[in-house]
């Protein structure tokens, strides 16, 4: 098996760069919505459609207290491979968070 290999800028420069996976999205609102199955990578990319706040890992339902995100600007978290679901509740307006595992 050969180590993969990344691509080059015009300078010869790496560019680290992620191929998208799987992807699954679920609504939240003032009730928290967590992903129904358990990520597929240990990266993934995580965004919303309104400011929400999240948190990561097994079993896990977010709150207030948990990491805020705003919304449309995609983070990248590391995740536990089949075993960790986010989840997701609103600031202040219900919306879909979306995760997609990057390989």
């Amino acid at each position: 098996m050969s180590t993969p290999s990344m691509p080059f800028d015009d300078d010869g420069r790496e560019v680290p760069v992620l191929k998208p996976g799987g992807h699954q999205s679920k609504e939240y609102s003032g009730t928290a919505g967590t992903i129904d199955a358990a990520v597929g990578s240990s990266v993934i990319r995580v965004v919303s459609t309104t400011a929400c706040y999240i948190t990561i890992g097994d079993g896990v339902t977010a709150d207030t207290a948990d990491v805020y995100l705003p919304a449309d600007q995609p983070e990248y978290f590391k995740a536990e491979d089949g075993t960790d679901v986010v989840s997701a509740v609103q600031v202040s307006d219900a919306g879909t968070i979306h995760v997609t595992d990057m390989d």
